[in-house]
Parts: C-alpha cells; structure tokens; sequence
C-alpha cells in the first residue's frame, strides 16, 4: 500500500506541476487532494519508513495552504514502531548461554565463587543490552 500511495503522490504532483499555469489551478489542486485524500483514507496503516519517504516526496510549493493538510494525513497513518516490542521479545534469558564468553563459561565450569562468576555474567548481559523484566524484579 505505501508504494501505491507513493505512485500516486508523484503522479499527482507530476499532473500538478503540468496544470500550474492554468487559471483553474486551485480548482485542479483541490480535486487531486481530495482524490489523494481518499486514497489516503483506504491505508490502514504505514511504516515510518514510508511515511518518511512520502513526507520526503510531498512539494509544498505545489499544494500550498494544503501541505499541511497533507502532512497530518501521512502522519496520522504512520503506525506505531514495534521495536520495544519486539525487543521485550527477544529478553529472553534462556538464550544468554549464546552470549557468554569463552572466559564466562570457563569461569562457569569451574568450581570458583559462582556467585562471584553469576554477578559477572549479569554484568556481561547488561553491557550486551539485556534487562532484568519486571517478573524476576518480584521474585516470581
């Protein structure tokens, strides 16, 4: 969908940028808005990405007071990112084992402090972005 809305800005500024001279140009404006607002109304919802590039895409100098207009369409689509999301996801520490140093698991296999060797490996997991989720905080 986002690469239709995207044809079908630059298909429309194209045509705009044709007609700018005609005395009817407001007109014309208003009815390639509407369409392009229609079309904007059949979206659900855009990645950032693409709400960038349309943004990117928009000429104000062709859609005059209506740029703004425009602008709040896009931005209304522009779905939520999902990356906390999918990150919270991806906490999950039975995957650390993955993570952990030769030194670490060495350190592990070792009969030395464990608790010691435990407060290195939480240390480590931090530095590589993991956080503790609110179920082990409580002790559950």
């Amino acid at each position: 969908m986002a690469a239709q809305l995207e044809r079908q800005l630059k298909a429309a500024q194209k045509f705009l940028l044709g007609v700018q001279s005609l005395p009817n140009y407001l007109d014309i404006r208003r009815k390639q808005l509407t369409e392009l607002q229609r079309f904007l109304g059949k979206a659900n919802a855009l990645p950032t990405d693409a709400s960038g590039r349309l943004l990117e895409e928009l000429n104000a100098e062709l859609w005059g007071d209506d740029t703004n207009q425009l602008r709040s369409s896009i931005a209304q689509l522009t779905a939520q990112d999902d990356s906390n999301k999918d990150r919270s996801k991806n906490q999950n520490y039975l995957a650390c084992v993955h993570y952990l140093s030769v030194d670490l698991v060495a350190q592990l296999e070792s009969n030395r402090n464990r608790m010691q060797v435990l407060e290195q490996v939480c240390s480590h997991l931090v530095k590589l972005g993991k956080k503790r989720s609110r179920k082990w905080k409580n002790g559950s």
